[in-house]
C-alpha cells in the first residue's frame, strides 16, 4: 500500500466507534485530538498516545 497516504482510512469495522462517528473507508485522518497528521510518524505518535 505504498501509494496510499498514511492518513487514508482503508477499512472500518461496522460495529466500531469509528463507524458510529461516521468514519468511512477512503476518508483521510487530518488530526488526532487537535494534532495535525502530516505523515506516518505523526499518525503513529498520536495514535499511540491515545491508546496508552
Amino acid at each position: 500500500m505504498k501509494d496510499q497516504p498514511a492518513n487514508k482510512i482503508l477499512s472500518v469495522d461496522p460495529d466500531s466507534p469509528a463507524a458510529e462517528a461516521g468514519i468511512r473507508p477512503g476518508d483521510e485522518l487530518l488530526s488526532i485530538n487537535g494534532n495535525e497528521i502530516n505523515d506516518e510518524i505523526d499518525l503513529t505518535f498520536y495514535a499511540a498516545d491515545i491508546t496508552d
